[in-house]
């Protein structure tokens, strides 16, 4: 029998794998039909913030802004990084100072974390650090910061993984060409 530390430490390596283990999210019927809509888009309350922001602090309508939103969103749904989206905001308006940027910054933060993402098979990262560890401020990224020059370690025997090792993931690839993988 697990106990409840076991299965929190699988769902949390389950994220980190960018949803090797980790089960589809079930969707209900209202959200299935939903979703079926043509040009069906969910409008988080991260997204009409960042739709707002925009839409205030460029002066541009609330579709135009909305649509650059969306676009962010897709960026994120589609397994790229902050500095994709940022990419994004930056070609369609000149973002220059820091403060901008910061601001910016913590808007993506918050439409990544809040949208469901087809590499975390459905689930958006918030709720991944919900059933993990009781809760993530919503200012820190969900994204996995992988260091390579740290020793990996195996949870379950603890010792230290070699290249050549069985990933601890369990794709029965080595080490080195899966987890371990320099450069994804």
């Amino acid at each position: 029998m697990r106990t409840s530390t076991s299965k929190s430490r699988r769902n949390c390596c389950a994220f980190n794998r960018r949803g090797g283990n980790l089960p589809y999210r079930e969707f209900t019927k209202a959200e299935l039909l939903k979703a079926g809509e043509p040009e069906y888009v969910e409008r988080t309350k991260a997204h009409q913030e960042l739709a707002g922001y925009l839409a205030r602090e460029y002066a541009v309508d609330k579709q135009e802004a909305d649509m650059i939103a969306e676009i962010c969103a897709d960026t994120f749904k589609n397994g790229k990084s902050m500095s994709a989206a940022f990419e994004i905001l930056q070609f369609e308006y000149s973002i220059e100072d820091a403060q901008t940027v910061e601001e910016v910054g913590a808007l993506l933060a918050r439409l990544n974390n809040g949208t469901r993402q087809w590499v975390l098979k459905g689930h958006r990262p918030d709720e991944l650090n919900m059933s993990v560890g009781g809760g993530v401020p919503s200012n820190v990224l969900a994204m996995p910061q992988r260091s390579h020059h740290a020793d990996v370690i195996s949870i379950q025997t603890g010792r230290k993984i070699g290249r050549n090792d069985p990933c601890p993931c369990g794709s029965g690839k080595k080490f080195k060409k899966c987890c371990g993988a320099v450069g994804d």
